[in-house]
């Protein structure tokens, strides 16, 4: 923050015995910065997760939803798809507008820097903080926050201090930092990390049936490797993003194929997935959820390399394929931004869920302005 500042200097030259007639000199100085305040602002990114006292609840409540959460903290890096990733800071309320960018570290450390003018630091609003991914607008939005009413400085000093928190606007607090695991970081409830299991169809109740014992030439779970899981998410028309995934046998192996998560065995998971939620910032500060972008969908296949007999070669057949719209958006006690969220279909509990640690909103909204 600087303002033109513009100097005329009288210079008057005078020298013992000797008189001068100096001239007046107009001279103009460079522009000047009018003094502004520093602030580093140090984070530790990890993908979204339950705080450790609301996991630690669920062991008695939903033991499943439990161990599936606790599978991802011990075999997951807390920072797992935020490194080395081109990021940005955009702070805004009334006429101010703060933006830096920069790129994170290995393990999703990353570092802003902003100087702000002390009339600026004073200003009173209700402030939208976001962290969002991406080279140009629109944005993915990662995290994002609506404050009560608070000074700049106070936000700003509450973003810069390890174990800082946020002004909700009913005036209540926010931890920014949380205990993933034993990593003390700043979640970004936007970014989802989970693994999918594969099971047979529904049988009697509503659990899924475990997978045979042979199938495709080969026995369990080898021929898992001839299974693939696709994720993709398509925005007005247009491919987002898309992965593919082997079976982790690594994981199956650690949990016996399932049976120490659900109770079944002869179960295959893949992943770790991630994924952005299609959530999204504009240069005007409307944030939007792909709901209301036009055609706008994640999709989830599953596709089985069959062997074909009459020539020894495989023959990719899709056995799975499960299209669901993003979420809208919803604020947790009117602050915290959550939305644009994947929607699967949970066989084990015959019911659609969103695959996100927090949103469970009955109702939302498309954009926020």
């Amino acid at each position: 923050m600087w303002r033109p500042l513009i100097v005329a200097v009288a210079i008057l030259v005078a020298s013992m015995g000797i008189s001068l007639h100096a001239a007046l000199i107009p001279v103009i100085i460079p522009p000047v910065s009018t003094p502004c305040l520093n602030y580093s602002i140090s984070l530790n990114l990890t993908y979204a997760s339950l705080p450790n006292s609301v996991l630690s609840e669920l062991n008695g409540s939903n033991p499943v939803l439990y161990r599936s959460i606790e599978l991802i903290s011990r075999t997951v890096p807390p920072w797992f798809g935020l490194e080395n990733e081109n990021l940005s800071l955009i702070i805004y309320g009334g006429s101010i507008h703060v933006t830096d960018w920069a790129v994170s570290n290995s393990t999703g450390g990353i570092e802003w820097h902003v100087c702000i003018g002390r009339d600026e630091l004073n200003a009173v609003n209700s402030w939208t903080v976001v962290i969002g991914s991406g080279g140009r607008y629109p944005l993915s939005v990662l995290f994002g926050f609506r404050t009560g009413n608070e000074s700049l400085g106070s936000l700003l000093g509450n973003l810069s201090r390890v174990g800082g928190v946020l002004l909700g606007e009913n005036n209540h607090t926010y931890s920014l930092w949380h205990r993933v695991g034993n990593y003390y970081g700043v979640p970004m409830p936007m970014h989802v990390v989970l693994y999918a299991w594969l099971g047979n169809d529904l049988s009697t109740g509503k659990r899924i049936s475990p997978l045979p014992t042979y199938f495709n030439g080969a026995s369990f779970p080898y021929y898992g490797k001839y299974i693939y899981l696709h994720l993709s998410s398509v925005v007005d028309g247009s491919v987002e993003f898309s992965a593919s995934y082997g079976v982790n046998f690594t994981v199956g192996n650690m949990t016996g194929f399932g049976l120490s998560i659900y109770g079944i065995e002869r179960l295959l998971p893949y992943g770790p997935l991630q994924y952005n939620s299609l959530l999204f910032i504009y240069g005007n500060g409307t944030i939007a959820s792909a709901s209301c972008l036009g055609e706008s969908f994640y999709d989830t296949e599953v596709t089985l390399q069959f062997i074909n007999p009459a020539y020894g070669d495989y023959i990719t057949i899709p056995i799975y394929d499960y299209k669901s719209p993003p979420t809208g958006i919803a604020l947790i006690n009117g602050s915290l931004i959550l939305g644009g969220y994947l929607t699967e279909y949970d066989f084990y509990n015959d019911s659609s869920i969103v695959e996100a640690p927090l949103f469970n909103a009955s109702t939302s909204i498309c954009r926020l302005t």
